[in-house]
């Protein structure tokens, strides 16, 4: 009776684990990049290597699936007397299956920027901007890339180019991330 008792619950055991969903890796990259035109460039592949583009974070993650998977890419920056006050990004990613080769995805973000300070202020006091979005949601095939604009920053900058005088040009700094999915053992 006991072997029979054992072999139930081996078997047991052995169904839920097969049944246990698989994990899934996100590739992340975080990137921002500096263009000229107001319109985002339409082939971003390969992302990292456009001209003006800072990789800020390129990890590969390993996420349960509807668990959390959190990509940051932040510095802190020293405000005398306070202390220190982190800026930058910080994404949150939470992957599930959907089905055949289908990833459903929720994605929060935070970016925090230092933009300068009060200038009659003795103290420098700091300004700082802040964009939140939370549930962002999609489904994407695996290993096809999701790009997300998480913010866009027009500047206004002298450009100088050899042989011709200075001129005003407005460029966009847009902080973006690119997001893809594959399974991963357990």
């Amino acid at each position: 009776m006991k072997i029979l008792q054992y072999l139930v619950i081996a078997a047991a055991l052995t169904a839920s684990a097969i049944a246990a969903p698989q994990a899934i890796l996100v590739n992340a990259q975080l990137v921002e990049l500096a263009t000229n035109g107001a319109e985002l460039p339409k082939d971003l592949s390969r992302l990292a290597e456009r001209k003006g583009a800072d990789v800020l974070a390129s990890p590969q993650l390993k996420a349960r699936p509807g668990q959390p998977a959190t990509v940051s890419a932040t510095r802190e920056v020293p405000i005398p007397p306070k202390g220190k006050f982190p800026v930058g990004v910080v994404l949150t990613v939470r992957p599930a299956w959907a089905g055949e080769g289908r990833v459903r995805y929720s994605v929060d973000f935070d970016v925090t920027r230092l933009e300068g300070y009060f200038a009659p202020s003795t103290s420098r006091a700091p300004i700082f901007s802040t964009t939140r979005a939370m549930g962002i949601e999609g489904t994407a095939e695996i290993g096809k890339p999701v790009v997300l604009v998480l913010s866009n920053v027009p500047d206004e900058q002298m450009v100088a180019e050899p042989g011709k005088p200075s001129r005003p040009a407005l460029i966009h700094r847009r902080l973006i991330a690119s997001l893809s999915f594959a399974g991963a053992g357990q």
